[in-house]
């Protein structure tokens, strides 16, 4: 995946030459492929539907959507490449610009902060990604595949008797999107004492991490680090374990923390 500030048509010619030859040079190939797409919401497979149209063309293709609702995702299906009978490299078939953004570009457009020929270069052809929030029927089906993998990630067993177990989540719109919801099975996974996974921890963990979004950061570290507490047993060695952090770091948060109460 490449990533450009740009300012002049011309460079993004350039650094379209220049990435197809170094693709072929290392036989890249796309990571993701519609199949590995969950969209079971009509909100989000008729974008998905779009990006299949689209992929069978050369025209550039502007993606739209808030941050980490799978535009990344969309623009990796969108590639498509061929292998040469008897070859062992990747050959691109087709080759053009795929850009995605969670900012308005029309707006920035008319406010002249974003270039209006480079707007048009790149938007011949537009996906726009809904919200987590209005995919309702992505949830559980997104949530269960995130579990499983971060089980498997983690080498775990977990498992549940159906996917009403799930159904709290529901209850959330998850203005994090999809990064928030896999972070999310992510603290399910680590935190579950037992392999079975019930209906009861679901709703009590989505109460504990899906409630109001608080806009003081020290405010929400602190109520995460005593929830991670109580749920360690008081045990501050696995809490820096599971944070990734140094004791030193955490006594000073918590004293911190305290001060503040």
């Amino acid at each position: 995946m490449y990533v450009f500030l740009l300012s002049s048509v011309n460079y993004v010619e350039d650094m379209e030459l220049c990435i197809r030859g170094q693709n072929q040079e290392r036989g890249l190939t796309a990571k993701t492929t519609f199949r590995d797409i969950i969209c079971r919401d009509p909100s989000s497979q008729e974008p998905v539907k779009t990006a299949k149209r689209y992929a069978k063309s050369n025209g550039s293709v502007l993606i739209h959507g808030e941050t980490s609702t799978g535009k990344e995702l969309i623009a990796s299906s969108i590639h498509k490449e061929v292998m040469r009978i008897g070859g062992n490299r990747i050959i691109p078939v087709d080759v053009r610009i795929i850009a995605a953004t969670n900012k308005n570009l029309q707006e920035m457009v008319k406010k002249r902060s974003f270039r209006e020929y480079l707007y048009y270069r790149l938007a011949l052809l537009e996906i726009k990604i809904p919200p987590l929030k209005k995919r309702k029927q992505d949830l559980i089906p997104l949530f269960a595949s995130f579990l499983a993998e971060m089980a498997d990630l983690e080498k775990r067993v977990l498992y549940w008797d159906n996917d009403s177990v799930l159904e709290p989540i529901l209850t959330y719109n998850w203005p994090g999107n999809i990064r928030e919801l896999r972070n999310f099975a992510e603290r399910i996974v680590l935190l579950r004492e037992s392999y079975q996974l019930a209906q009861p921890f679901v709703a009590e963990m989505n109460a504990q991490f899906s409630g109001p979004i608080i806009d003081n950061l020290k405010e929400l570290e602190r109520n995460y680090l005593l929830f991670l507490l109580d749920r360690f047993n008081g045990n501050k060695e696995k809490v820096c374990s599971y944070l990734h952090m140094s004791k030193p770091t955490l006594w000073r948060k918590l004293s911190a923390a305290s001060k503040e109460v």
